[in-house]
């Protein structure tokens, strides 16, 4: 039979066909990988005030002073980065797509984990495939590396990866990667309360959470081998960042200190104070209710969106891990699909103070969207809190023999095995 007969194009079509539907989700990824990285191609010749200003001559020094210029105060980054910084130098890497290379690969392992962790908590394929594409196509994920050269999708991606191995319960390795966060940006300490109530709560041994500290101090000893001050190893940097906007109740951030003057010096004193307050306050809360140990995932993406937004002098960058936790809190809980459309969109508002010369919506309108995500967040949070005691009060009532409680909740004169 001929090749161009009817039914030879009939039966390749059908093979095409089949084809296609059998590898769909390959070639989804594909595509979204595809498109991923052309829409950070096209940024790669972007260089943006933080790049010109800071990281181009902090590569240079090392460049042209080598791993000696450590001992030296001349950068307000973690050494962890900087340590990744000098090894691009030795290997004649350019300046300005080396530091992006960097950031885009950290877009790809936090892509990577994020998919993983819904996967696990929903034991549905298309689900992670989609978390995937949502994590590795999001807007403020490609402006943040591939266009401003920042390297938040490092210490995210190693946050999401520490979720992924504390919903397998496997301990070591989930303080491990929160380590490693720490180590690479101090914002990691953001969903120290979760850690924090873990341990209260005997899901790990309670010294596991100083391996943070411990690795911390290990990263640093280099520094202080080539003859690097103490204060400026371990704290001179992150005072820098705490301090540099001290006057600023929200650094273009969307949160609760929009709505703020900065006009009154004592207001700005006691602005970390207050905003510490809160934080503890809904530690405290979510800990004596046990919800961050019920609702693991629920707590993360909570913490993520509600601590930055209460603290004053924050970042609009500083949303960036709320981004992606509400992104995988969506995959695994659809009918919450709008929070990070929500986070999102409030995130990439505010990023768009850089892009143009006004912000595209007020600050304080912008903020009502994070509001917003914050409270759904805490409903869901009590929500799935109440539901589980109910669940528990259930057993009071149901006969040994029944494994699903829940259905024993709303009626407990019927109990279903």
């Amino acid at each position: 039979m001929k090749l161009s007969s009817p039914n030879a194009y009939a039966r390749a079509e059908e093979s095409l066909i089949t084809g296609i539907n059998k590898h769909a989700h390959i070639l989804f990824l594909l595509a979204a990988t595809g498109f991923a990285l052309l829409a950070r191609t096209s940024m790669l010749p972007i260089e943006s005030g933080d790049y010109t200003n800071f990281l181009y001559p902090w590569y240079t020094k090392l460049a042209e002073e080598g791993f000696s210029s450590f001992k030296e105060r001349f950068h307000n980054y973690s050494l962890l980065y900087m340590y990744l910084l000098y090894f691009l130098t030795l290997l004649k890497v350019p300046a300005l797509y080396g530091i992006k290379a960097v950031s885009i690969l950290g877009d790809f392992l936090l892509a990577y984990f994020a998919a993983k962790a819904v996967l696990h908590c929903t034991n549905n394929k298309l689900r992670a495939i989609l978390c995937y594409a949502l994590v590795i196509l999001c807007p403020t994920v490609i402006i943040n590396g591939a266009a401003w050269a920042q390297c938040d999708s490092l210490y995210t991606g190693s946050i999401v990866a520490s979720l992924y191995y504390l919903l397998q319960e496997r301990h070591k390795p989930a303080l491990f990667w929160y380590a490693i966060a720490f180590c690479f940006k101090l914002q990691a300490l953001f969903l120290f309360p979760v850690y924090l109530s873990l341990a209260l709560c005997r899901a790990f041994p309670a010294h596991y959470i100083f391996w943070g500290f411990g690795l911390y101090l290990l990263i640093h000893l280099p520094a202080l081998l080539v003859g690097a001050r103490i204060r400026f190893v371990f704290w001179e940097t992150y005072r820098i960042q705490l301090t540099r906007h001290k006057h600023d109740l929200s650094a273009n951030a969307p949160s609760l200190w929009v709505y703020v003057s900065n006009k009154s010096k004592y207001l700005n004193n006691a602005a970390p104070f207050m905003g510490l307050g809160m934080v503890l306050a809904g530690s405290f809360i979510c800990h004596v209710t046990g919800a961050v140990r019920k609702n693991l995932l629920t707590a993360m993406t909570f913490f993520a969106v509600f601590v930055p937004f209460v603290l004053p002098r924050m970042h609009e960058r500083y949303f960036f891990v709320a981004d992606i936790l509400c992104i995988i809190y969506a995959c695994y809980r659809p009918q919450r699909f709008f929070i990070p459309c929500l986070v999102v969109l409030s995130s990439l508002i505010a990023c768009g103070t850089f892009i143009s010369a006004s912000p595209m919506i007020p600050h304080t309108m912008n903020a009502i969207l994070m509001a917003l995500a914050v409270a759904i967040l805490g409903v869901d949070l009590w929500n799935d809190y109440h539901n589980d005691k109910e669940i528990i009060d259930a057993k009071e009532f149901c006969p040994t023999e029944v494994t699903d409680y829940s259905l024993c909740v709303k009626t407990k004169n019927r109990c279903t095995k």
